[in-house]
């Protein structure tokens, strides 16, 4: 069951942005912004929350809406923006980063909701070990996409 839930996380990303054709790139640094809203910003929240008289949801859920949250938002939001073959490969393989490191961020807070024990698999062990390439590749590919979707508007001359 660890095993399916782990790799769940990890595709979810790459099929949405395939089937929706939504933009990898942003999804791949909505999870670095999730990782520090939970990383910075979740026990402000969390006494926000309390203060407000929501005590419903605990730590972990709140840091998993964190993280899942503008990640879902941001796929359904920048669907239908790729049509270059090429760059659509591209955003395939850091939207494959986005879901590698969603998982590794959001492994914790399962492993503390649930009775599934996450960090006893093969899925998680082969996570940790390719945790800096997913992170480098991700952000290299990322911001390419996002430099060369910028630079093409500044070279035109107006009339």
């Amino acid at each position: 069951m660890a095993e399916i839930i782990l790799l769940s996380i990890v595709v979810l990303p790459l099929l949405c942005t395939f089937f929706l054709k939504s933009n990898g790139a942003l999804t791949f640094l909505t999870v670095c912004v999730g990782y520090v809203l939970v990383s910075l910003a979740s026990n402000d929240l969390e006494n926000f929350l309390s203060d407000s008289g929501i005590n419903s949801l605990d730590l972990q859920l709140t840091d998993l809406i964190l993280v899942f949250g503008p990640v879902l938002l941001t796929m359904l939001l920048t669907r239908k923006a790729l049509s270059n073959q090429f760059k659509f490969l591209m955003h395939l393989i850091a939207a494959a980063c986005a879901g590698g490191l969603m998982a590794l961020i959001t492994a914790p807070f399962l492993a503390s909701t649930s009775t599934v024990d996450i960090f006893d698999t093969w899925t998680w062990a082969s996570l940790q070990k390719i945790q800096t390439v997913v992170i480098v590749i991700g952000a290299l590919v990322s911001l390419s996409l996002i430099w060369s979707g910028g630079l093409k508007n500044r070279f035109r001359h107006h009339k």
